[in-house]
């Protein structure tokens, strides 16, 4: 499932105290993620797919994280998706991998995920 697939379908149940500029804000962020593959405020608004200028973009974006609403949101959106991607009534199992990230061996990601 593509994940704005699953914002759209998780999120709005969950997020109905959410503005509703901000929800889609905060969709259009995931999307620019995965087409840009940069997490960085610049990147997020050149990687939106909107026919407004970048320069409004990269606004849009600068001024969703610093969104002090979004913060507190946050945390109440991701335990409401872990409760619906694991089943409360199941011990999930957790997958942790440390992988290499730089050829020199320098760099590491610690990676956590839930098999399907």
């Amino acid at each position: 499932m593509h994940a704005t697939d699953i914002l759209d379908t998780c999120l709005p149940e969950l997020c109905q105290t959410m503005h509703a500029s901000r929800y889609v804000a905060v969709k259009a962020a995931v999307s620019s993620t995965l087409a840009e593959r940069c997490v960085s405020v610049t990147g997020l608004g050149r990687g939106v797919g909107s026919s407004t200028l970048e320069k409004y973009n990269i606004k849009r974006m600068d001024r969703l994280i610093g969104n002090p609403r979004l913060l507190g949101e946050a945390v109440l959106v991701y335990g409401e998706m872990t409760s619906w991607l694991v089943s409360p009534s199941t011990r999930p199992h957790i997958l942790v991998d440390w992988s290499p990230v730089s050829v020199d061996g320098r760099f590491h990601v610690l990676r956590a995920s839930v098999p399907a």
